[in-house]
């Protein structure tokens, strides 16, 4: 049972609407966070209609209550006086003021009012109880949706981490470059004979036995490095003050 409509439309501004007047728009949703923002706004609406609801099967119960009450006032004061009062308002000799009167009076109505409560009641019972059911569904679909813009979010710090390696990996490369110029490595940088790697994080379910994120050499960035090194030391020979800006 639907008991939530999803989000009402913007209305469409008039054009002679004065916009000081208008009220302030709601900050937009972050990207990524849509149905999260619709979970909680369903959530916030399932609230308002249990209350509703709850307020309404009370209201009904009330109604039942109070009849019974009435009633039990009633035979109260037949028993009471033996039943004459009821025997004079029977034969039409009470006004309506007295207190027989009232009684029978506020029996009659507050007993047609049960008659009608009870017959709506387990309708309303039922509509609650389906409307505490969804909610529990919506809390259900929320958290889910938590969990998944969570995830989302520790995907995209994975993505910058992998980048910060892959970075590193460059610089590597270029270092690695350095260390196969033979004249130009002596005893400065040496390289350790062992691939970089990084803790691997997987996200979005992805999976994977090797625990590491390795790295292997490409050569062609080593070569290009080391021709870029013995440029380097050309240039310094040959001048002291010599301008390396176009080997970066």
């Amino acid at each position: 049972m639907q008991l939530f409509s999803s989000q009402a439309k913007p209305s469409r501004s008039r054009g002679n609407e004065n916009p000081v007047a208008t009220s302030p728009q709601p900050k937009p949703v972050r990207q990524g966070r849509e149905r999260l923002q619709f979970f909680v706004d369903q959530i916030a609406s399932a609230h308002n209609v249990i209350e509703e609801l709850d307020q309404h099967v009370a209201r009904l119960k009330s109604i039942i209550v109070e009849a019974d009450v009435a009633s039990r006032t009633l035979q109260g004061a037949i028993a009471a006086d033996s039943g004459l009062a009821l025997s004079r308002y029977s034969s039409g000799q009470c006004g309506p003021d007295e207190e027989i009167s009232k009684l029978v009076a506020h029996s009659k109505t507050s007993g047609d009012a049960s008659a009608a409560a009870q017959a709506g009641l387990p309708h309303a019972e039922s509509l609650l109880t389906a409307a505490k059911e969804q909610l529990v569904t919506l809390t259900n679909e929320k958290a889910a949706e938590v969990g998944r813009v969570i995830a989302f979010l520790a995907g995209m710090e994975v993505q910058a981490y992998e980048k910060s390696f892959e970075a590193t990996c460059k610089l590597h490369d270029r270092l690695v470059g350095f260390s196969r110029v033979g004249q130009a490595n002596i005893g400065d940088v040496h390289r350790i004979e062992e691939p970089p790697h990084m803790p691997r994080f997987v996200a979005n379910g992805d999976s994977t036995s090797d625990p590491f994120i390795r790295h292997h050499t490409n050569d062609h960035v080593a070569s290009e490095s080391a021709k870029r090194w013995t440029e380097i030391r050309s240039r310094l020979e040959l001048n002291a003050n010599a301008d390396l800006s176009d080997l970066n």
